[in-house]
């Protein structure tokens, strides 16, 4: 039987009125149950060669979502069974899916402080959901509902495992949506935590940011790449903040103890969240429960809604993440005030060469620069638009408070070697705490007449600080086989022309060439130290004994 044709019969006490949409291996109705409020009615309908498991499932998600309270998820309210079908019954909610919304704004992505208010909320309800031993392993957009006063709602515990459960995931077979696969999902891992889940809802977040998951294709494409490849970084396809980059990144770590550790941490990121500008970003009022899970550590009382969450399991389900109907009765909206554009930003790339015998000569030293708010990046050509320069401030005599938090302030310690160099700066602008220990990786550098080009391999992010400037990045285009360099190009007697990929950065963003001039030594591998503040980060080059402090608002120091 199709799903219409159960309209207008009566299933259990349910009169069923409408079919809401169909997605997977279920379908969702306006039902009601003599005079009462309709409900929304979730049935099961297996394919028939579908085993008992299909089944089972169906009823572990009632049993699991009925037993959640929590204002940002979906809960049962009822669930039962006649002789051909099994469903359960959800309170019908007037909205939509974030799937349905990211197609309705496509190619646009949504605005930063949107997708905070959205993400925050599923940060908080994926920490309950795990403090109750409930990782639910499906964080997609069509499992996202946005309800009409501006609330987002997780739904779909078709796939959710408990912690001490190890019936649903088999070696090798890989249980979830492809392209919002956690690395160890995509493996097959059996012990899987909650930390998939925040490198999910990564994902989902770089989705609404950026308009596109970090990786698409063919599913075994999508899967290797989860696995094996660094995601573009979001700067390179839309216009992201870098406090906005920074959460991203870290959810989509490959090595689950580079991510965030719990959906508190990564509520917390968002909560205190900047833009371009410095300015707090804030979740909105009508979202953000007076007191949200994460910080009073128990349970509260949840709003109960409803829409279908495709039921999907890999392997079996179809291929499409079509997202599941809700009520169209009126659009949900998440009510806010669009805080950025969503102009593309720049991109290029870089190749670390081995590091070089000849000695580099001296960068300039610490400089820093007033805080103007970034110029908007042009439409037309993607480019890295640098200000006009500006006078170099003096640095403080005196240290400003509050510069760097260490000691029992801080839930992370600043590394030994960041901190020697902290200790001896004047900083002349805040850092706060440590977010993350400290984590090495390649990196690439080259000295340029007035500036510098640094290159770093986890996020294949190139930084361009030009001397007496704000700082920009962009991420990895170039690939062997482009262009090298331009032959057209001499450069002065002493100073040469950068290549592959600071060469590229260099002669096609505007304004970079104009900022750094020529290369004043060729590029130099290196192994970078690398810890990240809630205001900045700390690139540390230790070859050349060289520490750079990248802040938030752009403007940056080195020694």
């Amino acid at each position: 039987m199709t799903p219409e044709k159960l309209i207008g019969r009566q299933l259990g006490p349910y009169t069923i009125e409408a079919l809401l949409g169909s997605g997977g291996m279920a379908a969702v109705y306006r039902a009601r149950r003599d005079s009462q409020e309709p409900v929304a009615l979730k049935v099961l309908f297996p394919p028939p060669n579908a085993g008992a498991e299909v089944r089972l499932r169906f009823e572990r998600e009632a049993r699991v979502a009925s037993g959640l309270h929590h204002p940002a998820i979906v809960r049962v309210l009822e669930a039962g069974h006649t002789d051909d079908y099994a469903y359960m019954t959800m309170t019908l909610i007037q909205g939509e899916t974030l799937a349905e919304r990211l197609t309705r704004q496509s190619p646009q992505p949504l605005d930063e402080q949107t997708a905070v208010d959205i993400a925050w909320q599923i940060a908080d309800a994926l920490f309950y959901a795990h403090s109750q031993g409930i990782v639910h392993r499906d964080v997609k957009p069509s499992n996202i509902l946005l309800s009409h006063d501006g609330r987002a709602l997780l739904t779909d515990f078709g796939v959710a495992q408990a912690l001490d459960d190890s019936t649903l995931t088999r070696t090798g077979h890989a249980v979830g949506t492809p392209a919002y696969m956690a690395p160890e999902q995509a493996a097959g891992d059996q012990d899987i935590d909650g930390r998939a889940d925040l490198y999910a809802l990564g994902v989902v977040l770089y989705h609404m940011v950026t308009g596109r998951p970090p990786f698409q294709g063919p599913t075994p494409r999508v899967l290797y790449a989860h696995l094996h490849d660094v995601p573009p970084a979001p700067s390179t396809l839309a216009r992201v903040s870098p406090a906005m980059e920074k959460i991203i990144l870290t959810a989509l770590a490959k090595d689950v103890s580079r991510r965030f550790q719990s959906g508190a941490a990564m509520a917390d990121a968002l909560d205190h969240m900047t833009d371009e500008t410095g300015t707090q970003i804030e979740v909105v009022a009508s979202t953000k429960p007076a007191r949200p899970f994460y910080k009073v550590g128990i349970g509260v009382v949840g709003l109960v809604i409803i829409a279908l969450g495709a039921f999907l399991l890999f392997g079996s389900a179809p291929k499409s993440d079509q997202a599941p109907a809700v009520s169209n009765l009126s659009t949900a909206t998440v009510t806010n005030t669009p805080r950025l554009a969503s102009t593309p930003s720049p991109t290029a790339t870089v190749t670390p060469s081995p590091a070089l015998t000849a000695t580099p000569s001296p960068s300039p030293t610490a400089t820093w620069t007033s805080s103007p708010e970034p110029p908007l990046l042009p439409t037309a050509t993607p480019a890295i638009e640098l200000p006009t320069p500006t006078e170099t401030a003096a640095v403080p005599t005196a240290t400003p408070p509050l510069l760097v938090s260490t000691g029992e302030d801080c839930e992370v310690d600043v590394d030994p070697a960041v901190d020697s160099f902290l200790a001896d700066v004047d900083l002349v602008a805040p850092l706060g705490c440590p977010t993350q220990p400290a984590m090495t990786t390649l990196a690439a550098w080259q000295p340029f007449e007035h500036g510098d080009m640094l290159w770093r391999q986890d996020q294949n992010l190139i930084y361009v600080l030009p001397e007496g400037d704000l700082w920009r990045s962009t991420g990895d285009v170039w690939r062997t086989g482009d262009l090298e360099f331009d032959a057209t190009l001499t450069p002065p007697e002493g100073l040469s022309q950068p290549v592959r990929g600071f060469g590229l950065v260099w002669r096609e963003q505007s304004g970079v060439r104009e900022a750094l001039g020529w290369a004043i030594d060729g590029e130099q591998g290196f192994e970078a130290l690398i810890q990240e503040f809630e205001q900045g980060l700390v690139l540390h080059n230790p070859d050349q004994e060289r520490f750079y402090v990248f802040f938030n608002n752009r403007t940056y120091q080195t020694n």
